[in-house]
């Protein structure tokens, strides 16, 4: 059943694949910050899925990604800890049938390239992967959760994955938390300084500039989802375990959803997990809430509409999608359409489009 709620939104959402020809090459992009299993990373059946569909309407399918530095670190020297490949393996994503490649795997120089772009706020550019360079198309598959730092992590925070480890400091040190990430990346040759941009939000947002030429879907599959801490298990890893372990949430109804538009992507994703964070415990809540009380870039979920949250606004501005969107349903409790719909169009939309 989920194999097929995956295909039908996969179709719906890119006109049937109107834009795939045979031998094209796409890359999937999955969230994985760590080796921990889904939901802190992309559920291994959108991977399958997803890649089976394109297999067999002949494209060559690639899955990439770099988790952060706090697991895999790499400077020019090379890496420095684990190799993506491995955390791929064990938050089981991994697969006999998926190609799957380590952004870092390639030489520091000549794996990645440059990219600036006129509104972009990033003032030396950044440096992202060379496969997005190389393929045809990318379909981007994050996972459903919130983050300690930016609130949510969904469609704009998984092209993190595509930076190089110098360019992924540079918009850490605008952030908060920033000090833990400094940590994190020490006995490595990259500058931690703060260029004093002041630009955290703007700088993830828009990593997506590098690849709106070719991003064809962003697809969530949210059977569950994190809604406090994040974008790992435990706030404080300890080998296995940890403390402060983020809070899942299973909803009566899990959602797979899909669209073209990234930004319609990104405000459903964040209403529902809106919605599932009103759910969650108190005990869970109450640690939530000490969390953002030590990170004023961003409050908690459900204190602010998606369509405020910084990631939207700042895509809104630089056209990395529209707010002319319509979400439609298959499925799905009306009672659970009608909560999606208030949380949804309460955004600043004008017209209808077909999410």
């Amino acid at each position: 059943m989920l194999d097929r709620a995956i295909e039908a939104a996969l179709l719906e959402a890119t006109d049937d694949l109107a834009w795939l020809a045979a031998g094209d090459k796409v890359l999937l992009k999955p969230a994985m910050n760590s080796g921990d299993p889904y939901p802190s990373t992309t559920h291994p059946q959108a991977l399958i899925t997803v890649a089976r569909i394109l297999r067999e309407r002949g494209a060559e399918v690639i899955v990439g990604n770099k988790p952060g530095v706090a697991y895999v670190l790499a400077d020019r020297h090379g890496s420095r800890k684990k190799p993506s490949r491995l955390l791929f393996e064990r938050c089981g994503m991994s697969s006999p049938e998926l190609h799957f490649v380590g952004f870092e795997e390639r030489d520091w120089d000549e794996g990645f390239y440059k990219f600036e772009h006129p509104r972009s706020s990033w003032p030396d550019g950044f440096f992202l992967t060379r496969w997005v360079d190389e393929v045809d198309h990318v379909i981007n598959l994050p996972r459903l959760s919130s983050h300690a730092q930016t609130g949510v992590t969904l469609g704009f925070k998984s092209f993190v994955g595509l930076l190089r480890d110098d360019s992924r400091m540079c918009f850490h040190a605008n952030g908060p938390y920033h000090t833990v990430i400094r940590a994190a990346a020490l006995g490595a040759d990259l500058d931690t300084s703060d260029d004093g941009a002041g630009a955290f939000f703007e700088k993830i947002t828009d990593i997506s500039l590098a690849t709106a030429d070719k991003l064809r879907c962003t697809l969530f599959v949210a059977t569950c989802g994190q809604v406090t801490f994040g974008p790992d298990r435990y706030s404080l890893a300890i080998g296995n375990r940890g403390i402060l372990p983020a809070h899942v949430q299973t909803p009566d109804t899990g959602l797979v959803f899909a669209s073209s538009n990234q930004v319609a992507a990104e405000v459903v994703a964040i209403a529902f997990l809106s919605l599932l964070h009103s759910q969650a415990p108190w005990l869970a809540v109450m640690q939530d809430r000490l969390v953002h009380a030590l990170n004023r870039s961003i409050g908690r979920l459900g204190t602010y509409r998606a369509w405020d949250h910084p990631f939207v606004r700042r895509a809104l501005a630089v056209g990395l999608g529209d707010a002319d969107f319509e979400l439609r349903c298959a499925d799905v409790p009306v009672v659970l359409q009608r909560e999606l719909d208030w949380r949804v169009e309460r955004g600043p939309s004008t017209g209808k489009r077909a999410a």
